[in-house]
């Protein structure tokens, strides 16, 4: 799930298993590609597609309000595939996840990808499950799954997640 977004931490304890940089999305040959630095204030300044699913409204709005700028929003679309399609057309821009991210539209079109300069919170997915109920055995066994897969490792804190048997 996504962990960037939990709101009750201090009920739940979670594993991070990805951090997924946001980045702004543009169509190839854009201007923006050709300079070095670019700020949210050179965003601003473009057609901005803001896609509506998940926590992207909210936290999007979180970190414009941080740099005291605001999105021009053209469209708004709960499709991944559309945003792709109107920046690869060179109808705005974005900024999401390099999760999301795909290098061309369906129809075949590039889309590119910069760093902005700004303080831009990652997206992060990972598990999580409540802090004061005992896991299964299979849930206990999915948890250390899920963090061996993504550290190579069990930390310590695998010993404090005690099972319902236990």
């Amino acid at each position: 799930m996504l962990v960037s977004n939990l709101e009750n931490r201090q009920a739940l304890l979670s594993h991070i298993m990805v951090h997924s940089t946001r980045r702004l999305w543009l169509p190839h040959r854009h201007r923006l590609m050709r300079q070095d630095i670019i700020t949210l204030h050179d965003v601003a300044r473009e057609p901005y597609i803001q896609l509506l699913i998940d926590d992207a409204p909210d936290s999007t709005a979180a970190y414009w309000r941080a740099h005291d700028a605001a999105p021009r929003i053209t469209v708004r679309t709960q499709s991944v595939e559309a945003v792709r399609s109107l920046i690869a057309h060179g109808h705005g821009v974005t900024i999401l996840s390099d999760m999301m991210y795909r290098p061309w539209s369906l129809e075949g079109d590039r889309i590119e990808v910069r760093e902005i300069a700004a303080t831009i919170p990652a997206l992060t997915t990972g598990i999580v499950w409540p802090r004061l109920r005992a896991l299964s055995s299979e849930s206990r066994a999915f948890v250390d799954f899920c963090r061996l897969e993504s550290t190579g490792t069990l930390p310590e804190a695998r010993r404090a997640m005690p099972t319902e048997r236990e």
